[in-house]
């Protein structure tokens, strides 16, 4: 049995190694135009998890089955026959349709008891360092500057960046796409700064990563990246505040209150319908509601994957915007978008029902209500960068609930 334990060891090892390797690629690399590796990787992860079954006990339960098998099977296997009906050609390559298959890593990680937290936050952090990078340069290397923003921007697209001047002055901003996965370290570091009784130093060390984190919201110049910061900043706080000094709440409400005033009225001219990122959006969201007007099927049963509709803004049609859950409508329909969006929220449920349970992450729901909030408004949720993060989440979830029953293994190890 020694050479089966050593064997079932390393394969164990390899499969963290790989999961590693595809949470660096997903966070990094979403596009998968860097390292063209994403789907190797995964499959490897699959191939290996398989055959571990043959040594491992099985033990998920019943509600996380049932809620995998409508994500994995029934929703993607609905849409492919309503696809079929309209006349859709089906392809692989079709969007979204690949996306689907990364909640297969929700059992890999449930079986065989692994905790992704560090290393979602720990590569996450490679994106305040390439946007910390690329300011610095901005400033001081314009040459190098230009040469990482081809990169990024134009040859990978796996950033963007918009000219902005303020006063004649060409202000820097870099939104990389996968930046709202900070929304976790960030909520982790917050709490561990206000909530936990630590000597200076390890105080001084989430500051640091706090600062670090809000350069990649605040230069990316993106509405929903800086004011989400800036509120799960106040949430934080006036928590912290609640609870050590009351006598300064309302004080301090009164002071956001202001703050939050003075804020909106100073960005609030950036939503106007004439500039181009709102002006495309709102124009998304009137040929959605005509759509849904002119053929109440497609509001009731969708339209299936790789369909497209009229984009009066582009005058041409097109399969995919930013605009998620609206695209979850058209493709899916509205009751399975409604099924959908309920077990998306499920977890934020569980983890503030079982508040004390989940103590030590209590984080997690907040960090993962504001992520559902901006996925909405970019295709990030239909991606496999979006899947992560809901097999991340139900992890979390069930490894660390009353109901886990760790799968042992089917030999003695020694």
């Amino acid at each position: 049995m020694d050479k089966y334990a050593s064997l079932e060891r390393l394969r164990t090892s390899i499969i963290n190694f790989l999961i590693t390797i595809l949470i660096f690629i997903v966070i990094v690399d979403p596009n998968n135009n860097i390292f063209y590796i994403k789907d190797i990787v995964f499959a490897l992860i699959i191939l290996f998890w398989a055959y571990t079954l043959f040594f491992y006990s099985f033990n998920i339960p019943r509600k996380i089955i049932i809620i995998f098998i409508f994500l994995i099977i029934i929703m993607p296997l609905y849409s492919v026959i309503i696809a079929y009906i309209n006349g859709n050609v089906i392809t692989i390559q079709a969007p979204y349709i690949k996306s689907f298959f990364f909640l297969l890593l929700l059992p890999v990680l449930i079986n065989l008891n692994i905790n992704i937290t560090q290393r979602f936050h720990y590569i996450g952090f490679m994106i305040s360092i390439i946007v910390l990078i690329s300011l610095i340069l901005f400033y001081t290397a314009n040459d190098l500057f230009e040469i990482i923003y081809h990169y990024l921007v134009e040859d990978k697209q796996v950033a963007v960046s918009r000219g902005y001047e303020y006063q004649g002055y060409k202000m820097f901003n870099l939104f990389y796409k996968t930046s709202p996965l900070l929304l976790f370290p960030l909520g982790y570091y917050f709490q561990k700064l206000f909530f936990n009784t630590e000597i200076k130093k390890k105080k001084v060390k989430y500051i640091f990563s706090i600062l670090l984190i809000s350069v990649a919201f605040i230069f990316s110049s993106t509405r929903a990246n800086i004011i989400i910061f800036f509120v799960l900043l106040i949430i934080y706080s006036m928590y912290y505040i609640f609870i050590n000094n009351r006598k300064i709440f309302w004080f301090s409400i009164i002071f956001c209150f202001v703050c939050i005033i003075y804020l909106l009225t100073n960005i609030l001219h950036q939503f106007s319908q004439s500039e181009t990122s709102n002006s495309i959006k709102i124009n998304h969201i009137l040929d959605y509601i005509n759509l849904f007007k002119s053929d109440t099927n497609i509001l009731f049963w969708g339209q299936g994957f790789n369909s497209s509709f009229y984009s009066t803004y582009y005058n041409s049609y097109i399969n995919v915007t930013e605009l998620s859950y609206f695209e979850f409508i058209r493709i899916f329909g509205l009751p399975v978008t409604c099924i959908f969006i309920t077990l998306l929220l499920y977890p934020v449920y569980i983890f503030y029902k079982n508040y004390k349970q989940y103590y030590t992450f209590r984080y997690i729901p907040i960090s993962y209500l504001f992520y559902l909030i901006i996925a909405g408004t970019n295709p990030l949720l239909l991606s496999s960068t979006g899947m992560i993060v809901i097999v991340y989440v139900y992890s979390i979830m069930y490894l660390n609930s009353k109901d886990y029953i760790k799968s042992e293994p089917n030999f003695k190890l020694k």
